[in-house]
């Protein structure tokens, strides 16, 4: 009796050649530009997934996450959940922003790491702190002794 151990005949052919996450990953890379990867492009690669690839979209954002890691692409979705992280960490306690706690959480997210050439831009941080403060009523310092809600 031969047993046959050759890789390219074993199983369904079309199943190695059409697998859709190697798909998902060769259609994401040639179409990120700039190393980065802002909100749009993000759900328009979960879109093709979902709909071209029958791939759901919680494990389209998984692979993504992964392939933009991999490719060493800013992805600005991920950022923007890094900056919201740090900003609770500041703010939890006393629900107020001051200078040095902004310019820090700036700095984390908006500075090229070592893997990424580009960080978070930076009005999207700004808005972002912006839209976190009046989510969460938390006070920047606006002058010298005056606190508000932006």
């Amino acid at each position: 009796m031969a047993v046959n151990l050759n890789r390219e005949d074993s199983g369904d052919p079309q199943s190695v050649n059409n697998d859709p996450i190697k798909e998902f990953r060769s259609f994401v890379q040639p179409r990120v530009v700039d190393e980065y990867c802002d909100e749009a492009l993000y759900l328009s690669f979960v879109q093709h997934a979902v709909s071209q690839l029958s791939i759901s979209a919680d494990k389209a954002q998984i692979i993504l996450d992964l392939e933009l890691d991999r490719l060493s692409v800013a992805n600005e979705r991920k950022l923007l959940r890094d900056l919201e992280d740090a900003l609770h960490r500041f703010t939890d306690s006393d629900k107020k922003l001051d200078n040095k706690e902004e310019t820090d959480a700036m700095q984390m997210v908006c500075k090229a790491g070592s893997r990424y050439r580009h960080g978070l831009k930076y009005d999207i941080a700004q808005k972002a702190i912006n839209d976190f403060c009046r989510a969460y009523s938390v006070k920047k310092k606006k002058g010298l002794f005056s606190w508000a809600i932006p």
